[in-house]
């Protein structure tokens, strides 16, 4: 059996979908179960942890700890649902200013 590292390696080499998805197996739980506690929404949820594997992907040559995977997914997981609320609360806010203003005027603000 592979170990993580030896899966981040080959990631870092030729075609990862093999090693990414053992990796999606063995980790991929844990990624869903931290970043839905977090969301609270499980269509976000999805999005958070294909970005999370994606960052893997993109990360995987620079990894300082290769064997240390399942804490560094923990912590992406965190910060990259973290940042997903950021940008939901901010499409809401922008949201709402738009329906006010639209309400006030009876149409449609332009945009720059």
């Amino acid at each position: 059996m592979q170990t993580d590292q030896d899966l981040i390696t080959r990631l870092r080499e030729g075609d990862p979908s093999p090693a990414l998805a053992e990796l999606l197996r063995r980790h991929g739980r844990m990624v869903e179960r931290t970043v839905l506690r977090l969301v609270r929404d499980e269509h976000l949820a999805q999005d958070v942890c294909q970005a999370v594997f994606w960052i893997l992907l993109q990360k995987a040559g620079s990894l300082k700890e290769p064997g240390e995977i399942a804490g560094w997914l923990h912590r992406t997981a965190i910060l990259t649902a973290r940042n997903a609320l950021r940008v939901e609360a901010r499409r809401r806010r922008h949201e709402e200013a738009a329906r006010t203003m639209t309400s006030r005027t009876g149409e449609i603000p332009a945009t720059e």
